[in-house]
């Protein structure tokens, strides 16, 4: 178990890239859960808060990555939840997520850009706060993907989001008197501004996993603080290459 959580290669780069060097190393020695468990008790609270998620997070990934190990093969059916699926040659494709709690008014966003092989171009991720609305963190994560591929030069580009009410907000222009009218209007200047062409698709969360995850990180980092990467997350390392093996399977 301590070798799932804090001693192999992958999950020990997620600890570094969120500052928890110190920690990984002090929960490594634990020889038992329920002294992991103390010890994430006396964390400060922003720290613990990050521990905890990225200790859910991990678990989740690889539960999955073994249950996928051991299930039989079954034939795709009707009912089958989609897949990522790569853009045309020349367009890159853009997903992004919000996390939004309403309890606190606090989230995360994250997004991540691949071409038409499937290959991360760029990622990032970076806590919000104060937030209105779930809708108001899924345009923060969708902006900060537009401004990360404008500033790169890139110029056919596709937004895929799990967000149905973004999609139709970036297809109408009926949002004027919406509350976050103001940031659906700069985001849609942005994209017009910015690209040579660009469309905005709906997918559901099954095919927007890696965003889904960066923006769970993203609710751990310090406010103002972003993560960013050139290539592809260590988080999100299984994601990625389960989303690019999924249609040969």
């Amino acid at each position: 178990m301590a070798h799932l959580f804090s001693k192999c290669k992958f999950v020990r780069h997620v600890w570094e890239a969120l500052g928890l060097s110190v920690e990984r190393e002090i929960l490594a020695q634990c020889w038992s859960p329920q002294l992991v468990l103390n010890h994430i008790l006396e964390m400060k609270e922003d720290v613990q808060m990050k521990a905890i998620v990225l200790l859910w997070l991990w678990w989740n990934e690889r539960n999955a990555k073994f249950l996928a190990l051991n299930q039989k093969e079954k034939p795709n059916t009707v009912g089958s939840s989609p897949g990522w699926s790569k853009p045309p040659r020349e367009v890159l494709k853009i997903n992004s997520d919000g996390v939004y709690s309403a309890g606190t008014g606090n989230g995360g966003w994250g997004f991540v850009i691949r071409d038409h092989e499937g290959s991360v171009i760029h990622a990032a991720a970076g806590k919000l706060v104060q937030l209105k609305d779930a809708l108001s963190a899924e345009i923060r994560a969708c902006t900060e993907g537009a401004k990360a591929a404008s500033v790169r030069g890139m110029g056919r580009v596709c937004f895929e989001t799990d967000s149905l009410i973004l999609k139709q907000v970036m297809s109408r222009d009926s949002y004027q008197l919406a509350p976050a009218g103001g940031a659906i209007h700069k985001l849609k200047q942005l994209v017009e501004d910015s690209f040579l062409s660009y469309e905005v698709v709906y997918a559901p969360r099954s095919c927007n996993k890696a965003a889904h995850v960066l923006a769970a990180v993203g609710c751990s980092c310090p406010p103002g603080n972003v993560l960013s990467w050139d290539g592809t997350p260590p988080c999100i390392v299984d994601v990625v290459a389960s989303d690019i093996a999924a249609p040969l399977s």
